[in-house]
């Protein structure tokens, strides 16, 4: 269980970092291109 756990929980951090690069990557590159 603890496993199972863990990974689940690795999952969901993966998931939260991608959705987070995806918001904020376009951001992060428009503002790089209009340097």
């Amino acid at each position: 269980m603890k496993i199972s756990n863990k990974i689940h929980g690795i999952l969901l951090t993966g998931l939260f970092l991608a959705a987070f690069l995806t918001v904020n990557f376009p951001a992060l590159a428009l503002s790089n291109d209009s340097e």
